[in-house]
């Protein structure tokens, strides 16, 4: 799949994402009673400020009353934000889940894993330091992106790093993960690496590791570069699928809430006329 297209469709793919949200929200979010609660306690709070400027301790002592009663009804309506919530997060990885499955950009990735067992590469088994060599071949020359995990015997991921390594070029532009999880050194060697070379990977892991994967990405990353950079944070370019739906869905859904907010005002106002 091309990338523009694929760029294209994790785009509207989030619209879509926006309004089913948005639907799901006015549908199930009880938002009348969210309203009529606010406007409720709004109340109870100018009628309690006056009667404290009163002083007049029975009024208080009424509103209080009052408001522990509206309270008690705001549990309820918690309860069904929450219902709401666990909906929206469903729909979230359902859709976050299928873009992944069509992604191009991870197709060509090339997972290798690196061992403890003093064979090949690896020059002492046992002794914590896990080691591959890699030779990358084709013409697929830039910036090299290398993601590891270390994972214990039964497949659980203790932490994760990444680093990088230049292929037939001196530098270029690179994108690499942060840390996660219990932090482990790499080392790469060498740094470039010319066409018929090898890198050699190690990572120092932590206790417990059973082996370390490596994911090597020759640069083949998702990205969109945005016409300007957001302000405070001076991003212009978003990495990774996942960070660009949402960001696309936060856009959208902004859009979508306006318009929403519109229409409902447009109805409540010819409602009101039809009285």
């Amino acid at each position: 799949m091309d990338f523009t297209l694929f760029a294209l469709i994790v785009t509207l793919t989030a619209v879509v994402y926006s309004i089913i949200i948005r639907t799901v929200q006015y549908k199930l979010g009880n938002k009348k009673d969210m309203d009529e609660f606010q406007k409720k306690s709004k109340e109870l709070t100018a009628q309690m400020n006056d009667a404290n400027k009163r002083k007049d301790t029975k009024r208080v002592e009424e509103l209080v009353k009052e408001q522990a009663t509206l309270l008690g009804g705001m549990n309820k309506l918690m309860i069904g934000q929450f219902k709401v919530m666990f909906v929206i997060l469903a729909i979230f990885f359902a859709f976050t889940w299928g873009i992944s499955q069509f992604d191009p950009t991870v197709k060509d990735d090339i997972k290798v894993v690196l061992l403890d067992d003093g064979k090949l590469c690896d020059l002492t088994a046992g002794d914590g330091i896990f080691t591959v060599c890699y030779a990358p071949t084709g013409n697929e020359y830039g910036s090299w992106s290398v993601d590891l995990k270390a994972m214990k015997a039964d497949g659980g991921v203790i932490g994760e790093n990444s680093s990088y390594f230049y292929y037939n070029v001196k530098e270029g532009p690179i994108y690499v993960k942060g840390p996660k999880g219990t932090a482990f050194g790499i080392t790469l060697s060498p740094h470039t690496v010319n066409p018929g070379e090898q890198v050699t990977i190690i990572a120092t892991a932590p206790t417990g590791t059973a082996s370390v994967v490596a994911l090597l990405d020759s640069g083949t990353r998702f990205y969109v570069d945005l016409p300007f950079a957001i302000p405070v944070i001076e991003v212009q370019r978003i990495n990774e699928t996942y960070w660009w739906f949402i960001f696309a869905a936060l856009i959208s859904g902004l859009v979508v809430s306006f318009v929403m907010s519109k229409m409902s005002k447009k109805e409540t106002a010819v409602q009101g006329e039809a009285k």
